[in-house]
């Protein structure tokens, strides 16, 4: 659905109408929330669209301009204080935002602005700005610079974003890929040196802080990148990037996966997915799961695809199911999927909710490169369970923690250990009847070593000895096909 046009009092209640079905279709969409709150707020609906733009923010906290809209809504309710903490709140996530400045301005002269400091805020916004004025080309930089990257052109992103830096020095963008990809590229130390002078120059910037300790983690000085993740962390407590990584080095725990997050970035990525992940990354699991049901001859009444983005599994499974559903939490993603023809019912959700909701059974579930945005496989196991008949299997692929338990890496990818995934396994009284290592895909052009697990519901839990782990070969070279 296009966005809906700028509200006018006359046309409001169409608008909400329309806003109200998209709603419901998709009550997780901050962006919408937000819409229905301006529109209120355009039709003197103050306290209800106080609700609406709050509901937006509880649901993307790091939402900006439903932060101004907000401002604006408490100003007009006479509530100085609350919209001092919202246009405070903009400004702290995107200091370049227009809305929360003109908010601090249009106030100042109100003692609650004063208190805060608004001078230097609206200084250190203009001293941004003029950062941003001088790189007008910023964004064809980054973008240039992403390009060569993906492509593991380290070199080439290196200069592009050192000839930036020449023109824009202290542009925190050019700095924090630059940072990223000295790092690719081996030099290390040439990161450190240069985001430590960033830290200096902006030394309340959360951004900064994060990919210094991003970089010193790489360097394998866990107390140095600790303190600075934890800095950053201060600077900005709810950022889902500095938990994840303070997780990756063990200073905090994993935090929960964020599904609004993921499902924009794989609705952004659905157009180069499969290029990206077959031909980039060599990605094969659906094709190694395949050859083993293709030499075990057997074909599934009702198969169920969890996660199936784009639908590479469908396509290499459809042969061996009469029935075939899929269900992915990205919309973009769905609708290549149904593209390519292959999938008899597909929907739009988080993989849990859709099993803990439905009242469909299978006998084959398969979750390809899906388990990744997982931590806690308890609830998944739980759910696929009642959702299998007895004697109907599940599979699943994962990448291979080599300690206990599972982490989160700096990928925001989640490792699980073999020993976390049998006794979850255990405990959801699922029973594993195939374990076996594979290399999942590339990564710096070095295979990812990961597991191929099925697991079983069953009533008899007496030992099995007809399967056995089937361990990988050592790793050397490109992911085996």
């Amino acid at each position: 659905m296009s966005e809906a046009p700028n509200p006018h009092p006359s046309d409001s209640g169409t608008i909400l109408e329309r806003l109200d079905r998209v709603i419901a279709a998709d009550p997780t969409n901050a962006m919408w929330h937000w819409r229905r709150g301006v529109t209120l707020a355009a039709a003197d609906d103050f306290p209800h669209a106080r609700e609406a733009l709050e509901k937006a923010i509880s649901l993307l906290p790091s939402y900006a301009d439903a932060w101004v809209s907000l401002g604006g809504v408490h100003v007009k309710m006479g509530d100085r204080k609350s919209a001092k903490r919202a246009f405070r709140s903009a400004a702290d996530i995107e200091p370049l935002t227009e809305g929360a400045i003109a908010g601090y301005l249009s106030n100042a002269w109100l003692p609650e602005f004063a208190v805060w400091g608004i001078k230097t805020a609206i200084q250190g916004y203009w001293r941004k700005l003029r950062r941003r004025t001088q790189c007008a080309d910023a964004t064809q930089t980054v973008q240039e610079a992403i390009n060569f990257g993906d492509r593991r052109h380290y070199a080439a992103a290196i200069d592009v974003l050192r000839r930036g830096l020449a023109r824009c020095p202290g542009y925190v963008p050019f700095a924090k890929y630059l940072g990223a990809y000295l790092v690719m590229h081996g030099n290390r130390q040439q990161s450190r040196q240069l985001l430590e002078k960033m830290v200096a120059w902006w030394p309340e910037d959360p951004q900064t802080h994060l990919a210094l300790g991003v970089c010193l983690s790489a360097l394998g000085d866990v107390p140095a990148a600790s303190a600075v993740l934890k800095r950053a962390l201060a600077l900005d407590p709810g950022n889902h990037d500095i938990q994840v990584a303070l997780s990756a080095i063990g200073a905090a725990p994993p935090p929960a996966p964020n599904l609004i997050e993921t499902r924009n970035v794989f609705d952004n990525y659905a157009e180069h997915f499969d290029s990206d992940l077959v031909r980039g990354l060599d990605y094969r699991v659906p094709e190694k799961l395949a050859a083993i049901f293709a030499e075990r001859g057997r074909v599934w009444d009702r198969m169920l695809d969890l996660g199936c983005g784009t639908g590479l599994t469908g396509v290499s499974l459809r042969p061996y199911t009469r029935h075939l559903t899929g269900v992915d939490l990205s919309r973009a993603m769905i609708d290549k999927a149904k593209a390519r023809g292959v999938y008899d019912m597909m929907y739009q959700g988080d993989c849990v909710a859709f099993l803990q909701q439905i009242d469909a059974t299978y006998d084959l579930m398969v979750a390809t490169d899906v388990l990744v945005y997982f931590g806690d496989l308890a609830n998944l196991f739980r759910a696929a369970r009642v959702r299998l008949v007895p004697g109907g299997v599940f599979w699943f692929s994962v990448e291979e923690w080599g300690g206990e338990g599972y982490v989160q890496q700096l990928t925001r990818r989640y490792q699980h250990s073999l020993s976390y995934i049998r006794a979850t396994a255990h405990t959801t009284n699922l029973r594993p009847v195939f374990e076996q290592q594979i290399d999942i895909r590339l990564e710096n052009r070095r295979p990812v070593r990961g597991l191929l697990v099925a697991l079983e519901r069953t009533d008899d839990f007496s030992e099995d000895k007809s399967w056995q782990f089937q361990p990988g070969s050592t790793p050397s070279g490109a992911a085996s096909t």
